[in-house]
């Protein structure tokens, strides 16, 4: 018995020697196994967490630069500081942004993202970054330094602006991961304790259950890590779902539940982002990129047979902006948003209104379009009818009520257009349309105002053309005669374009074109230039109190220097002064009066006279009188034209004929066509007179021909009818902005 025992005993220690070998290798290939598992698990996940972050913060910079340089083109397009700034606001409050810039496509800062702009107009400081978006009209990503820079290229149709320039900050994602990474070595540790606790129990109870267990335990212990890899793999494409993890009160858990919390962190600034890419920060209307997109899906419905769109453009907004200041046109663009939206449920309209497919949008500062399918002619007069009475309806601005009225264009599908771009653009000029009518109306797109616009253009284009040879633009003179002693005492110099293909163009198709673009100052320098060096050549022709009489416009009056270019022409030709007059229209005063009244004094100041044009046809005639010193007026020729057969307009000529000398300021009658109007304005003291009865505007030649070899003029009584009036288009270079 003993052997056996001895054996048995021998056996049991060979069997627990073999035991503990196996126990202790087991433990050692087990810890090694599960280092290794592990380690691998917990490198792979904060790689993968490190590269789903980093993506995840491209995107989100990505969408911010995608989202703003598809708001800020037309912004930047009209030169909108104040736009650009609002729509730059909700970008910088992001955390992670650190910089947004706009730069022009010279790569000089358009908008820095302050309200003080103080690096407007410099040179940007990452001209690598600027270079690379606008030469090949793609993102630039970089990622160092601790930032995400992305430069991003500001285009619509080909047109490229300019570069959203975006920075983005990366300490909060390297916070992050490192987080990550001490909750990832908190769970190693706790679960390396585990797993040696569970290796006693396995020694103890059987070397093969413990292999087993072991195993179980290993599968266990590495199941909620595999899971965190698979959802963390997901977030590349955006999709962040929670986890779900059966133990409540374990350090995975807590990554889990540390996971799941970002994860709808994110997915709520996802959303946001979205939001703001489709809607109007300002209303939370839909923007343009969102009304397109609407228009668009209605026109492919088949429910739709027909659909209107709507423009409206505010007439009056700027003044309420520039008298109330910005936050005041703010609450009352959000008033007249939330006022267009009941428009569309009110009871006038539920008639033919289908609330979910009609769309109010904003698209521009002052400009909303509206969407209505199936809605017949009868009930889109209807519909603006009651707009235009919502808007005229007062809306209170701090302590004043104020009215702003539209102006509404209305383009239908399909007749106006087949795609939602079309009809948004047929809407536009039928806007303008109504907009030219006076405003505060509305007007239906037809084809005869698509061939003027295109008329327009052509002109516009023409007339760009046109300033690289400004001796295209000729002047004209009309005799001013003095009708007590029967001399000519000046002229009027009056513009035509004599166009090298198109022959004569109207004035009153290529001024208010010229006014609109600014081109109006180029090409009233020129009228200045030519209408002084004519003055000079005929200084052996005419008498000392001769002048010529030139008209300004208000652009010229606000934007050029006018005291300059004539100071500089009068001392080129040693011109008199005196012997140059200018005209201006009560409209031009109401442009900018304090700038006006600075100029126009400063003019006096050089010795030229200056003279208010179309007397009596303003609202404010007398006040300017009071205002500003004139040294005479013109009367307006309706009121010298019906002063022979009218009764009502005698008196008034008459009171203004009076008012003026009282003032002691000179007059001329415009206009005058008869011997009779000439004895009208003899008879109550008028000093001076033009018109047809003398003769029409002629070129320089023709009126040196015709008048400067006889100042004297002959008997009032015409032996023929006065000239015919083709040509009587006498353009001032003033026209209404």
């Amino acid at each position: 018995m003993t052997p056996n025992l001895r054996l048995q005993a021998r056996f049991i220690v060979a069997t627990a020697a073999i035991v503990l070998v196996m126990s202790a290798m087991q433990y050692f290939l087990q810890q090694r196994l599960y280092e290794s598992n592990t380690q691998t698990l917990t490198t792979e996940l904060a790689q993968n967490t490190e590269q789903s972050l980093t993506n995840q913060l491209q995107l989100r910079g990505m969408s911010l630069a995608r989202f703003l340089t598809e708001s800020l083109f037309d912004p930047m397009y009209t030169n909108n500081l104040d736009a650009v700034y609002r729509l730059l606001l909700p970008v910088m409050s992001q955390h992670e942004v650190r910089m947004v810039n706009v730069v022009d496509n010279h790569g000089l800062i358009f908008h820095d993202g302050t309200s003080t702009l103080e690096s407007f107009g410099l040179r940007h400081p990452n001209r690598a970054a600027i270079r690379y978006a606008l030469e090949n009209n793609k993102p630039f990503i970089d990622r160092s330094d601790n930032r995400l820079r992305i430069a991003m290229p500001i285009q619509q149709a080909q047109v490229v602006l300019g570069v959203v320039y975006l920075e983005m900050g990366l300490d909060n994602l390297k916070h992050d991961i490192a987080s990550n990474q001490r909750l990832l070595e908190q769970v190693k540790y706790a679960e390396n304790q585990q797993l040696q606790l569970t290796h006693g129990m396995v020694t103890i109870a059987s070397f093969l259950i413990g292999i087993v267990l072991s195993y179980l335990v290993g599968r266990s212990l590495t199941k909620p890590i595999r899971q965190l890899i698979q959802h963390i793999s997901l977030t590349g494409d955006g999709r962040f779902e929670s986890i779900e993890h059966e133990r409540k009160d374990d350090e995975i858990s807590d990554l889990v539940h540390a996971f799941n919390i970002m994860g709808e962190k994110i997915n709520r600034r996802t959303e946001d982002i979205k939001f703001m890419a489709f809607h109007d920060s300002l209303t939370l209307l839909p923007n343009r990129t969102l009304f397109v997109k609407h228009v668009s899906e209605q026109i492919a419905s088949p429910e739709t047979t027909s659909l209107l769109v709507c423009f409206i453009d505010l007439d009056e907004f700027k003044q309420v902006n520039d008298t109330f200041g910005h936050d005041a046109g703010d609450a009352l663009l959000i008033e007249i948003g939330r006022r267009l939206k009941n428009a569309l449920i009110s009871p006038e309209l539920c008639s033919f209104n289908e609330e979910d497919a009609c769309m109010v949008g904003r698209v521009g500062g002052d400009e909303f379009l509206i969407c209505v399918p199936n809605i017949s002619r009868h009930g889109a007069n209807k519909m603006a009818h009651h707009i235009l009475k919502l808007l005229n309806e007062p809306i209170q601005v701090d302590s004043e009520k104020v009215i702003v009225g539209s102006s509404i264009g209305f383009a239908s599908y399909p007749e106006c257009g087949t795609n939602a771009l079309q009809l948004i653009k047929s809407a536009d000029i039928a806007m303008y349309d109504a907009k030219s009518q006076g405003k505060n109306t509305f007007s239906f797109f037809n084809q005869e105002m698509n061939r003027k616009l295109l008329e327009r253009t052509d002109i516009e284009r023409e007339l760009r053309r046109s300033l690289e040879n400004l001796h295209q633009f000729e002047l004209y003179y009309q005799p001013k005669i003095d009708v007590r002693s029967n001399r000519l005492i000046g002229a009027e110099a009056l513009i035509r374009w004599n166009h090298p293909e198109r022959g004569i163009i109207s004035p009153d198709r290529f001024i208010p074109i010229a006014e609109d673009s600014l081109m109006i100052l180029e090409i009233g320098q020129h009228i200045i230039e030519t209408a002084t060096k004519q003055l000079h050549s005929w200084k052996g022709l005419i008498s000392d109190d001769f002048h010529i009489a030139i008209n300004l416009s208000a652009k010229q009056i606000c934007r050029q220097d006018l005291v300059g270019i004539f100071n500089a022409q009068i001392d080129k030709y040693q011109l008199n002064a005196k012997q140059l007059h200018v005209e201006v229209t009560e409209h031009q005063l109401m442009y900018d009066i304090n700038t006006a009244s600075r100029v126009l004094n400063n003019l006096s100041g050089l010795g030229i006279e200056v003279w208010l044009d179309d007397f009596g046809t303003g609202y404010s005639s007398l006040s300017y009188l009071r205002e500003f010193r004139f040294d005479g007026v013109k009367i307006e020729r309706s009121f010298i034209v019906d002063s022979a057969h009218n009764d009502f307009d005698k008196p008034l000529v008459n009171g203004i004929v009076s008012l003026a000398n009282s003032l002691n300021i000179g007059t001329v009658a415009e206009g005058v066509e008869t011997k009779e109007q000439v004895d009208f304005i003899m008879e109550i003291g008028c000093q001076a007179a033009q018109g047809y009865l003398f003769d029409k505007p002629l070129p320089s030649h023709l009126f040196a021909q015709h008048w400067l070899t006889n100042l004297i003029v002959g008997e009032w009584g015409l032996s023929e009818p006065a000239p015919q009036k083709e040509n009587q288009v006498e353009c001032d270079v003033s026209i209404t902005n």
